[in-house]
């Protein structure tokens, strides 16, 4: 075979694979409103409570290991990502010691807490956790968004 062919060849395999890859299922694209229904129902705020008191009820279930009540006040996209047994696994060791609010962001639609963990048995440096809640102002309240987790500064 001549060095053209094997070249072509070569440049068609190629060609093709770089097609397929591109032509992915995992393409991104805007959420749909069926992508919304996996995640369940959005967790809110019970109306006359306010998200910090929220907060402090949901650290108190996990501090006393009542799981299933903690599970419940995660939002939505929390409770798609992992099951209330994963839920209970995962933070079955990491026992937490204390907790408290110690930042708050008010905007006129939306409200960041920020709530620093003392956890049990951990090492120097992995001990305290900070974890920032975003609320959503909803026509039916809060809306607990989302939070995110981060080794204390």
């Amino acid at each position: 075979m001549s060095k053209k062919i094997i070249i072509f060849i070569a440049v068609l395999v190629l060609t093709g694979l770089i097609f397929a890859g591109c032509s992915s299922k995992t393409d991104l694209k805007p959420p749909t409103s069926s992508d919304k229904a996996k995640k369940g129902p959005q967790t809110f705020v019970p109306a006359n409570t306010t998200p910090e008191k929220y907060l402090e009820k949901y650290y108190t279930f996990y501090q006393q290991k009542k799981w299933k009540e903690a599970y419940k006040l995660l939002p939505a996209e929390s409770k798609a990502k992992r099951t209330e047994k994963e839920f209970e696994q995962r933070n079955e060791s990491m026992p937490l010691k204390s907790f408290k609010v110690i930042k708050k962001e008010q905007q006129k639609t939306s409200m960041a807490v920020t709530v620093r963990m003392v956890l049990e048995g951990q090492p120097a440096g992995f001990d305290k956790w900070d974890t920032q809640w975003i609320f959503i102002k909803h026509s039916k309240g809060w809306l607990v968004s989302n939070y995110q987790v981060a080794v204390a500064k």
